[in-house]
């Protein structure tokens, strides 16, 4: 899958040109500002992605039209902007050039003032080095796709919910809003309207009456955009969105590590521990497709938070709508982290009105981002719908408690060490026995000795009035985060409670990593040396456990779980490199759901961007309980057949020729002119589905 890592660099560099001019408007001067917008810029045009996507969709049209057209629209903005930024800079600099000239310090700098030079280069050599820590962890991350394949990228440990992003981003890729919405109420007495619908996309009907409760379309369409500027399928990208989305967070890990005044080596490490550690990697197996889209967009938020807090508190300014930008793309994206950002909120205020450090209009100036998020809802078309999603959300959130509680479940087993992303029972679960038994001491070890300067860097930022707002606010999001999952312990929802403190894991790194700036006052030279020693033992794990899980035998908790979700083959390639040079005019698929749907579901998508006639049905639901759909009976004789080979009835009727196969895939051309043993097969297949109970829409009608 070579195409598909090509295509997370792809969508990193339109990201990057989408966002970069908003994000120069939105920083005020500074001596960072361009290297502060290059870091956000990525995650600032997902945002925009999401936020203007929705619109597009809604009263304009479906993703694949206006895809391309998006991105060149942004492009030339963000030209425009470089070249207005440029020459503002270059005025400035002329008239600094004069003053320097009437101090007699003009000139040649280079030969006449050396110390210039040096920096010069001193620059260049860190920008190299920066440049190849990004390229090195972008390596270690997309590596999955290349050596692992389909099989492994399809879906992680919940096939349910990817084939469920999948649907979403296929159904606003290719289908008009008219036609979703005529299909969303699925039954017998709008049976043209799902018809409709599933004519321009069969997978659609898996999820179109989930956009009725509403759900979240920013990530869909998101998703959904780079599948289509990449050229690549939707179920193939599915996974190579994902990493995507961690990727636009390590150029914004590291702005912020900068921001809170970290050493080179800690910010990269604390970086790349963000994007390749342990619950990096937990969360991409869990398949949390929402959660994954707003890694970075939660990060925008925060660090949007730490440039407003750095001006004095006023009602509107260039901070403050881009933190109200910050925050709307969070709630589109995925609403329940706007629960902890506003925890984290009253935390920090909180302490801050507490010890007089903080001023009452300082909180109460927020009230002004809401009404902007408000208003950015209200302008591109979606208030009402993100309103009643949060209803819906509201009402479903105790539901969450029926779920496994995975996070908890792990922390519970492995103690503080799983917590610092170090759980034994899944790192070291593939290694022997007697190597197992030091590595859990050590891991134990560190989990302790992490905690303690977690709670160390904790008491003196608490206690410091004087301590940095960034710093502050980076304790306050752990504060919100773990007091509300705390709440949500007592009221017995333990699944929600542990996906609270995932949101928040890479504040984790980054509060813990704080601690060299305060060590001194209270350690020995050796026990700092020991204190950073561990730090930097613990964020170099993390890296090696995340560039070590996805090629490791991992179990436990839920890792190890996807595989064996997996009985059949997912490589089609051999099937699809021939009807891709055959261009069938009529494809019959019959691959019927056995004992699992996911398999017969996923070659829906494969085969459906070919004129497809699905014999077995259209699969709407993630179960085998209830009937399969069909809309139109079948009237000529297809040109080439795919079947499941343990239902082939084409090759030992002799009604074709095979040309290509799968492990559990046949590929036949179609020799026979007689319609008739098709239209017998479909019959058979369909009294079949018969004895199984409607969908309970559909009952009734």
């Amino acid at each position: 899958m070579i195409a598909e890592a090509l295509g997370v660099f792809v969508c990193l560099f339109l990201l990057t040109f989408i966002g970069l001019g908003p994000a120069l408007v939105l920083l005020p001067s500074g001596e960072k500002r361009v290297v502060y917008a290059l870091g956000m810029a990525p995650t600032l045009g997902l945002a925009m992605v999401g936020l203007i996507g929705f619109s597009l969709v809604r009263y304009v049209a479906p993703v694949r039209v206006w895809a391309w057209p998006f991105v060149a629209f942004w492009a030339v903005v963000a030209l425009g902007m470089v070249v207005w930024d440029r020459r503002r800079s270059g005025r400035a600099g002329e008239r600094g050039s004069r003053g320097a000239e009437e101090q007699g310090s003009g000139g040649a700098s280079a030969i006449r003032n050396p110390q210039s030079a040096i920096r010069n280069h001193v620059g260049v050599y860190t920008v190299a080095v920066a440049l190849a820590f990004v390229l090195l962890c972008y390596a270690v991350l997309v590596s999955p796709l290349i050596t692992e394949g389909i099989q492994y990228t399809i879906f992680r440990s919940n096939p349910s919910d990817a084939f469920y992003y999948m649907s979403l981003a296929e159904t606003v890729r290719v289908a008009d809003w008219k036609t979703i919405a005529g299909g969303i109420e699925l039954s017998r007495s709008n049976w043209e309207g799902i018809k409709a619908l599933a004519r321009a996309s069969p997978t659609a009907l898996y999820t179109a009456r989930a956009i009725g409760k509403p759900l979240e379309l920013a990530n869909p369409i998101a998703f959904s955009w780079a599948a289509q500027v990449t050229g690549i399928p939707v179920h193939r990208f599915y996974y190579a969105y994902h990493l995507l989305c961690f990727a636009l967070a390590l150029p914004l890990s590291l702005v912020i590590g900068d921001h809170l005044g970290l050493s080179r080596g800690l910010k990269y490490l604390a970086a790349a521990a963000v994007v390749l550690g342990f619950w990096a990697r937990f969360v991409l197996e869990t398949d949390a497709g929402y959660e994954i889209s707003a890694i970075s967009l939660f990060l925008l938020v925060v660090f949007a938070w730490m440039q407003l807090e750095g001006e004095t508190p006023r009602p509107l300014s260039r901070r403050r709508l881009l933190l109200a930008i910050a925050c709307a793309a969070m709630v589109a994206f995925y609403s329940p982290l706007a629960i902890v950002f506003v925890v984290a909120l009253l935390c920090y205020y909180g302490l801050g009105l507490w010890q007089r450090v903080k001023s009452a209009s300082a909180f109460l100036y927020h009230g002004l981002t809401a009404l902007l998020v408000i208003l950015i809802f209200l302008l591109s078309g979606q208030l009402g719908y993100i309103f009643r999603h949060i209803l819906l959300a509201a009402f479903a959130a105790p539901g969450e408690a029926r779920y496994e509680a995975t996070v908890l479940g792990l922390i519970r087993s492995d103690g503080t060490a799983a917590l610092w992303g170090l759980p034994s029972s899944v790192v070291f679960s593939a290694l022997p026995v007697i190597a197992q038994v030091p590595l859990r001491i050590l891991g134990d070890a560190l989990g302790i000795g992490l905690t303690a300067i977690l709670i160390a860097v904790a008491l003196i930022l608490v206690l410091r009035k004087s301590a940095p707002d960034g710093e502050r606010i980076a304790l306050a999001m752990l504060a919100g985060a773990f007091g509300l999952s705390l709440v949500l312990v007592v009221v017995d929802n333990a699944r929600s409670a542990g996906k609270a403190l995932t949101y928040v894991y890479p504040w984790l790194i980054f509060a813990v990593v704080l601690y060299p700036k305060y060590m001194r006052s209270h350690l020995t030279a050796p026990q700092q040396k020991l204190a950073v020693a561990l730090l930097g033992l613990w964020l170099v794990a993390q890296c090696l456990v995340g560039a070590y899980l996805p090629y490791s035998q991992a179990q436990g908790s839920i890792f190890g779980r996807s595989e064996r979700r997996k009985a059949e083959s997912y490589d089609l390639s051999a099937i699809e490199m021939y009807l891709q040079q055959a261009q069938p005019e009529l494809l019959l698929v019959h691959v019927p759901r056995d004992k699992d749907w996911t398999f017969a579901y996923y070659c829906m998508f494969v085969f459906a961007r070919y004129p497809a006639h699905f014999q077995s049905g259209i699969i709407i639901d993630n179960s085998t309980e209830f009937q399969n759909l069909w809309f139109e009976d079948l009237t000529a004789v297809p040109d080439y057949t795919v079947v499941l080979k343990s239902v082939d009835y084409i090759g030992p009727g002799n009604l074709g020729t095979k040309v290509a196969e799968t492990a559990d895939l046949a590929l036949y051309r179609i020799t026979t002119d007689d319609v008739t043993p098709f239209v017998q097969a479909e019959a058979l297949w369909k009294s079949e589905e018969a004895a199984k109970p409607p969908f309970p829409t559909l009952k009734g009608d």
